[in-house]
C-alpha cells in the first residue's frame, strides 16, 4: 500500500545533514542533550520546508567534536571563541527542563466546545461561574459538573477570570 502522507526531504537538507547540521531533535539526540538546551543555547543556521512545515536546522559539527572528546584547537578559532564554544557546550550537557507544576484554584470559565464536521461545524458555548481550575504547563483542566475539560492555554474562546482567594474560600465554605 502506498503512504500519500510521506514527506520528502529536499537534497539540500540533505546535504545539510551530511555537514552536521539537523533539526532541533536530530541534533539533540546526536549529542545526548535536551532538545530544549538546543533551542535555549544555539541559534538556527538555516530552515527549509518538508512537507507543510519549517524545518530549522542548527550546526553542531563543533559540538560533535566535543562530544567524541576531539581536539578543536586545531580549527582555526580564535582563544575568546574557542571559550564560548567550550562554555556553550557545557550549558548544553548541563541543562535540566524546568519541571511543570500543577495551579490549583477557582475561577469563573467561559470556553467553547467545537464539533460536527468541516462544512457543518458545530459550536458549544460554555460558562461555569465558581469551578475548580487545574493549570499545568500548557494545558488547563476544568473540573465541571458533567466531568472534566481540558484546553489549551491560549485556545480560541477560552476566558479565564481568577476569583480572589477570600471570595473562593468563602464560596466554598458557605455551600
Amino acid at each position: 500500500m502506498k503512504k500519500v502522507n510521506k514527506f520528502i526531504k529536499p537534497q539540500l537538507a540533505k546535504e545539510a545533514e551530511m555537514d552536521n547540521r539537523f533539526p532541533i531533535t536530530t541534533a539533540a539526540k546526536k549529542l545526548g542533550v535536551h532538545p530544549e538546551a538546543i533551542q535555549k543555547y544555539l541559534l538556527p543556521c538555516e530552515w527549509f520546508q518538508i512537507g507543510y512545515k519549517m524545518v530549522e536546522y542548527y550546526d553542531i559539527d563543533i559540538y560533535l567534536k566535543l562530544h567524541y572528546n576531539e581536539d578543536i584547537s586545531q580549527d582555526g578559532h580564535s582563544a575568546e571563541r574557542l571559550w564560548n564554544i567550550k562554555d556553550t557546550w557545557e550549558k548544553l550537557k548541563s541543562y535540566k527542563p524546568e519541571t511543570v507544576k500543577e495551579r490549583h484554584y477557582r475561577a469563573e470559565v467561559s470556553f467553547l466546545i467545537f464539533s460536527g464536521t468541516k462544512n457543518e461545524l458545530k459550536v458549544t458555548p460554555y460558562h461555569y461561574f465558581d469551578i475548580e481550575v487545574i493549570e499545568k504547563g500548557q494545558f488547563y483542566t476544568f473540573k465541571t459538573p458533567k466531568g472534566d475539560v481540558r484546553k489549551k492555554k491560549g485556545s480560541r474562546g477560552t476566558a479565564i477570570r481568577e476569583k480572589p482567594v477570600f471570595e473562593a474560600m468563602s464560596n466554598s465554605n458557605s455551600g
